[in-house]
């Protein structure tokens, strides 16, 4: 205990030094965090407006949109469980160009006309029943798509 309180007095600029690089990593930590957590918020923003509590993806595809396709007969037997409704989900992301040439993402949810995730979506201009029918975002209307 002694030399402890010896070194805090003889090399106190030592100790404020290593205590503030720490309280500097702490803070980046906490940034970063917020960061990437923002990030992830947007990116899957679409997903959580959806009403739905549960996804289904063919097995052996780890979960990704990318990989799972689930056919008709499996959708079918799925909204005949007890307190489930299912209806197919395609997802999918592409670039397109505005018509002065500018670069933009666009991830595309193919959702059944009528369904329950259909008559969820809020916002929109309302989707028809015709299978053509196209909902798309506030923002994306106000950057001229």
């Amino acid at each position: 205990m002694f030399v402890g309180l010896r070194d805090l007095r003889h090399a106190w600029g030592r100790f404020v030094l290593m205590g503030s690089v720490i309280a500097l990593v702490a803070v980046l930590t906490v940034l970063l965090t917020g960061l990437s957590t923002g990030l992830v918020n947007s990116g899957i923003s679409g997903l959580r407006a959806m009403p739905l509590t549960h996804l289904a993806f063919e097995p052996k595809t780890d979960s990704t949109f990318s990989q799972s396709t689930l056919d008709a007969k499996t959708i079918r037997s799925l909204g005949r469980q007890p307190g489930i409704r299912a209806e197919p989900l395609g997802l999918t992301l592409f670039n397109a160009k505005d018509a002065d040439g500018m670069s933009f993402s666009i991830a595309l949810a193919g959702i059944e006309p009528g369904g329950f995730m259909a008559n969820g979506l809020a916002g929109g201009s309302g989707l028809g029943r015709a299978p053509s029918d196209v909902i798309i975002s506030r923002g994306i209307a106000s950057d001229g798509v």
